[in-house]
């Protein structure tokens, strides 16, 4: 391990400084005038031009990446908020579908099912604030594991089918039958918040 005398290097600094200022005055300022003034203009402007620059551009920097840093940590949130807040309104049936959309679900439940409508009224509007609930009229004759089945398969649909009422009397001469009535609705969304 190599050792280093502290105080013999500082002495040997000040040997030197005496020997700079000893010069000055022997010879004048005068003489080193244009050496001076070199020797404090160029670490002013190396400074200047290349320290200074170079650290308003760190600092430019160093701002730009806070607030990137910032942005995607909020952007993050933002984006799981927006997404939850949206959920609704995948699960309901476009628009633009509207006039034979609610039909066609019900009669392909129906179909899947196996099952006939006795009576499909078509569908009933209701307007709200930025929405329209549309209803459904439907009669059928079944046995209680058909509607359990047939309901089930309208409540599960994507988008979202609702069954509003369902009306259940006992077929007095057929055994196991019976007549239902749904009501089934569904929402369309005509202006999103």
């Amino acid at each position: 391990m190599i050792k280093i005398n502290a105080w013999g290097l500082l002495d040997r600094v000040k040997d030197e400084f005496k020997l700079i200022t000893a010069t000055i005055q022997e010879k004048g300022v005068n003489r080193f005038g244009r050496v001076l003034i070199l020797s404090m203009a160029v670490p002013f402007c190396v400074y200047k031009f290349i320290y200074l620059a170079a650290d308003g551009k760190y600092g430019k920097l160093d701002k730009e990446l806070s607030v990137a840093k910032t942005t995607s940590q909020y952007a993050d949130s933002y984006k799981q908020l927006k997404s939850s807040l949206l959920a609704p309104y995948d699960e309901l049936p476009p628009a633009q579908d509207r006039a034979k959309w609610l039909s066609d679900k019900v009669r392909d439940a129906l179909r899947a099912e196996g099952l006939v409508a006795t009576q499909l009224q078509p569908p009933q509007e209701e307007a709200g604030s930025g929405s329209i609930v549309q209803s459904l009229n439907v009669m059928i004759d079944v046995s209680f594991p058909e509607l359990l089945a047939f309901v089930a398969r309208l409540e599960e649909s994507r988008p979202r089918i609702h069954v509003r009422f369902i009306e259940l009397a006992k077929k007095p001469h057929t055994l196991g039958r019976n007549e239902v009535t749904c009501i089934v609705s569904t929402v369309f969304i005509t202006e999103r918040y």
